[in-house]
């Protein structure tokens, strides 16, 4: 939005950013009066004025306390910030394009402003749309569990196209809006700038940018608010419909409600829109500022450091050189990475076999007789009754551990692997985080011993589990709400609700099987994993586990998962019906098998495994070979980096 300075345009990816940030913040500083006036908007029998939108919100505080002013704010920033990105990220773009058009500068910008408003909403709309129904309802019980329900039950009892009722009176308002906001701010900028006798926008003072923009947000405003009302009557129904055409839907309300009734809550607008406006605007400004003097600071740092680096590389020696590249592919990875490669493994097995871990659970955690057949059974049901995207409930919670959980057993095995191995060795350890070079370095080509694999592999497991269980917790009883009761709708919450409830030790009910289980089941999944990619390699003659094919490392995988599975699958029943609270926690491990062995007899020990032998080893098979291959990734990223930084030192 402000003209570029001496470091030149941001890319779109840090206008996009900026833009997310600005309009999350403005978004939540002004949801309370958002929520109150989103109630008077839709409800015609509702009578406005800014005494009784007061005693409302106070209402509204009494039946839900604090957190119901912000309700339907979380829909709104999954909206606002891409919405904001998108919105920022386009203004620039469409506004060279305008200047190439037309030399009237107020109008290439009011043009460009409403064209990425209208890009940014079209975009996400049906975010739009459930945010406007979850603040619109009123009650202690929110209207959706989540965003994915709140989707598949509008598409399913309204169809897809309910998903974008109101966007013309919305397309219509915010053309004129979003142009008016941006050609105002940016034209009393401009004016600022020059009667200042200013340079750049970076010059111009955050007062007066927010003065500028709470200008432009008053204006837009004021000037589109009929449409806006039109707008959410359309999203959340009743006398005003979508079917309705927007001269249909204005005669509706001016019947039944008069000129106000198009006005409705606009006292409130004034109070949020350009407090709004001239944070959103004024912070994606400050934002594009800092990150233009950071570029400025990185681009004299790499200055700096190319001149000393090409010193150092042509007092070197080319065979010193080539010497110190040679293990370049076989470079640790950091931290960060480690995490993120094995998060995202992690993330991409869970939600694959997670319709199946839905329906285990549900036999897991119960006494009725499990069959393939009955779980299938069981499968179509929750279908039916729930829709198909409750096979996936819980499944958000599962990926708030999972990622987490596979990252951290990922980073710590390698490190846990260099510990054993260097101690096995006499060595000395200096120093932990290298730990990991010299694991993956051994693995390459030496094949590190079974024990220190097992080791290894438990000791991560042990490390990951403990610190994500209460979030394994949440998941297992989100997942066995089949049928009865709501389903939690918070995570947060159901965890604050747990505590005040059960008291915070529930929060690791079951933590001793699950500890008991995690060591042999990872131990074996990552031994069983790593001897045969050791077998496969010799076999056929391979130098490193980055040559051997996809396939070969899935059935390895699979195979790995299917033997931990088979070993450890009673622990893993004990652990689930100690989370849902169908098993006392305080059971030793023994006596909790002794209760089930003797009340339902052995075969209730592995109730569910073969669906485990169906999902299990996918899991295990996908998680561990999309660990690799992002490994390989990232280490194929710092080779191509370093070859880059040496051929440019050479032609220097």
């Amino acid at each position: 939005m402000s003209s570029s300075s001496e470091a030149g345009p941001l890319s779109a990816a840090e206008r996009m950013l900026s833009g997310a940030i600005a309009g999350a913040v403005s978004r939540t500083v002004t949801a309370p009066l958002d929520r109150v006036r989103i109630l008077y908007q839709v409800n015609p029998a509702r009578e406005f004025t800014f005494r009784a939108a007061m005693k409302t919100a106070r209402t509204i505080y009494g039946h839900t306390g604090a957190a119901g002013l912000w309700r339907g704010n979380g829909a709104a920033l999954v909206r606002v910030i891409p919405y904001s990105g998108i919105l920022f990220c386009s203004f620039p773009a469409y506004q060279t394009h305008c200047g190439t058009l037309t030399d009237h500068q107020m109008t290439a910008r009011f043009v460009a402003g409403a064209l990425a408003g209208a890009t940014a909403t079209t975009v996400t709309y049906p975010l739009d749309l459930m945010r406007a129904r979850m603040a619109a309802h009123w009650g202690p019980i929110p209207l959706y569990s989540g965003y994915a329900e709140g989707f598949f039950i509008i598409v399913q009892k309204e169809g897809f196209n309910a998903l974008f009722h109101g966007l013309n009176p919305t397309l219509l308002g915010i053309v004129p809006y979003s142009g008016i906001g941006f050609m105002t701010f940016e034209t009393l900028k401009s004016q600022f700038r020059d009667a200042q006798n200013l340079k750049s926008d970076a010059d111009i003072p955050t007062v007066y940018r927010l003065a500028a923009g709470a200008v432009s947000g008053f204006l837009a405003q004021s000037t589109t608010y009929p449409l806006h009302v039109i707008r959410r009557r359309m999203q959340v129904g009743g006398a005003v419909h979508h079917k309705m055409s927007l001269r249909e839907a204005t005669a509706t309300i001016w019947r039944a409600e008069g000129i106000n009734g198009l006005f409705k809550g606009i006292t409130l607008t004034y109070a949020k829109g350009p407090v709004s406006v001239a944070l959103g605007f004024t912070l994606n400004d400050l934002i594009n500022t800092q990150l233009r003097s950071i570029r400025e600071l990185e681009g004299a740092a790499a200055v700096e450091e190319l001149e000393e680096a090409l010193e150092e590389v042509f007092v070197e020696k080319k065979a010193a050189v080539r010497a110190a590249r040679r293990d370049q592919d076989e470079r640790p990875l950091s931290t960060l990475e480690s995490l993120c490669a094995g998060g995202v493994a992690g993330c991409l097995a869970k939600t694959v076999i997670s319709p199946a871990d839905r329906v285990k659970i549900w036999y897991q955690v119960g006494t009725q007789q499990y069959t393939l057949g009955a779980a299938i059974n069981t499968g179509r049901n929750i279908v039916n009754e729930q829709g198909f995207l409750a096979l996936w409930r819980g499944n958000g919670a599962t990926l708030m551990r999972v990622i987490p959980y596979s990252g951290t057993t990922y980073l710590t095995y390698d490190r846990y692997l260099g510990v054993l191995t260097k101690l096995a060795s006499g060595d000395k350890i200096e120093n932990f985080h290298d730990l990991s070079h010299l694991a993956t370095v051994r693995s390459e080509h030496e094949s590190p011993k079974a024990l220190h694999v097992f080791l290894a592999g438990s000791l991560a497991g042990a490390t990951a589990s403990t610190v994500t269980y209460p979030l394994d917790l949440m998941r297992a009883r989100m997942a066995v709400q089949f049928g009865s009761g709501r389903p939690l709708p918070r995570y947060h919450e159901a965890l604050v609700d747990l505590v005040r409830t059960e008291g915070p030790r529930n929060l690791f009910a079951g933590l001793r099987p699950t500890l008991m289980g995690i060591i042999p089941y990872s131990g074996l999944s990552f031994l069983t994993f790593e001897t045969l990619k050791a077998s496969i390699r010799k076999k056929f003659n391979l130098q490193r586990d980055r040559d051997i094919p996809t396939p070969l490392r899935l059935v390895a995988g699979g195979f790995a998962g299917l033997v931990a599975q088979s070993a450890t699958y009673p622990l893993d029943i004990i652990r689930r019906r100690m989370q849902v609270g169908k098993l006392d926690a305080t059971l030793s491990l023994y006596n909790a098998m002794k209760h089930v062995f003797e009340s339902e007899g052995w075969r209730a020990l592995y109730r569910g495994l073969s669906m485990n032998w169906i999902k299990g080893p996918i899991a295990i098979s996908v998680s561990f070979t999309a660990n690799d291959k992002l490994k390989a990734m990232f280490q194929d990223r710092h080779a191509r980096l370093e070859q880059e930084a040496e051929s440019t030192a050479a032609a220097a």
